[in-house]
């Protein structure tokens, strides 16, 4: 079977995987993203992604903050790892960051089983509201 060389294609590859909870083949897909595009920054989301699906919060923070690219997608997942860990103020402060740089997918943020404890909370209500029309 030919493999592409179009790395994004090992990201939602992997991103596909996690979500089916193959997370051994998940992480083998982005390390193939990752030798076949060094420099780019897609392989350590999606690592960080399927490492914060399991629960392994510091893992998916190391690789969510390495070579932190700023784009907003990359702060709501770093947010969403902060959430999840329960660390609230961080969490704030990077969703802040993450709607500074235009993130707007409220669909997926209500979605998120990430960000349940905080979806009570009156300043992450309050910061959200501001974004949302």
């Amino acid at each position: 079977m030919h493999q592409p060389a179009y790395p994004t294609a090992y990201y939602h590859l992997g991103r596909a995987l996690t979500q089916q909870q193959r997370y051994e083949e998940a992480i083998a897909a982005f390390e193939r993203e990752r030798e076949v595009s060094p420099r780019g920054f897609m392989a350590d989301l999606g690592t960080g992604q399927t490492y914060l699906a399991q629960g392994q919060y510091d893992k998916a923070l190391a690789f969510l903050s390495k070579d932190l690219q700023p784009a907003a997608i990359n702060y709501f997942w770093l947010g969403a790892t902060y959430a999840a860990r329960g660390d609230k103020e961080k969490a704030l402060a990077t969703m802040q960051k993450a709607f500074d740089l235009g993130f707007r997918d409220f669909a997926a943020l209500d979605a998120s089983p990430y960000f349940v404890s905080l979806r009570s909370d009156l300043q992450f209500q309050q910061l959200t509201g501001r974004y949302r029309k």
